[in-house]
């Protein structure tokens, strides 16, 4: 892989572990070769590492396989899924899963990612639906721009939620962001 393949999401191995790539700078400068600066998280142990790629350099991707899984629940430690094709149950650390854990409810069906035939972390589905379980009150006169407010959703993650969203409502979230995008 060359550095020109690497983009934000991507997958690579360093020092034998898979990173994926939070940040992603590329810069030309006027003289010299193009560098490429990245930020990468570390998919056993979440740490972030700060790496800089030059022009030339060879990059190796990691070895990962998606495996359909199933959401069953989480403690203190760790979060628990299912496998759907061998229903063996695996388990990651809430450190690892970082804000990924908020958006886990009961029963869902996400992608876990595989190195090594063990598992790394989850791939969330872009957008979910989500109930409102609580939303702060709409005040009134409070809407000459786009004015939001908080709101508590059925997995216990905070959300910033247009004024007109109630508890009740069902509505979508954008998993990469945290941002609320439509009333279902």
């Amino acid at each position: 892989m060359d550095i020109t393949d690497l983009k934000k999401g991507s997958i690579i191995q360093v020092n034998g572990t898979p990173h994926r790539v939070v940040k992603y700078d590329h810069s030309s400068p006027a003289r010299g070769s193009a560098v490429v600066r990245t930020k990468l998280r570390d998919m056993r142990s979440g740490a972030m590492l700060d790496k800089t790629f030059r022009k030339g350099d060879k990059i190796e991707s990691a070895d990962i396989d998606p495996a359909e899984a199933q959401f069953l629940y989480a403690d203190q430690e760790q979060a628990y899924f299912m496998r759907l094709d061998t229903y063996d149950q695996l388990g990651i650390a809430r450190e690892v899963l970082g804000e990924q854990i908020g958006f886990l409810k009961e029963g869902m069906e996400i992608k876990v990612l595989l190195h090594q035939g063990k598992p790394l972390n989850v791939e969330l589905p872009t957008k979910i639906e989500l109930e409102v379980i609580s939303a702060d009150p709409g005040v009134k006169g409070n809407s000459a721009t786009n004015v939001t407010k908080q709101c508590r959703v059925e997995t216990g993650m905070e959300v910033s939620v247009p004024m007109f969203i109630e508890s009740g409502d069902r509505i979508k979230v954008d998993t990469r962001s945290n941002e609320y995008v439509e009333r279902v």
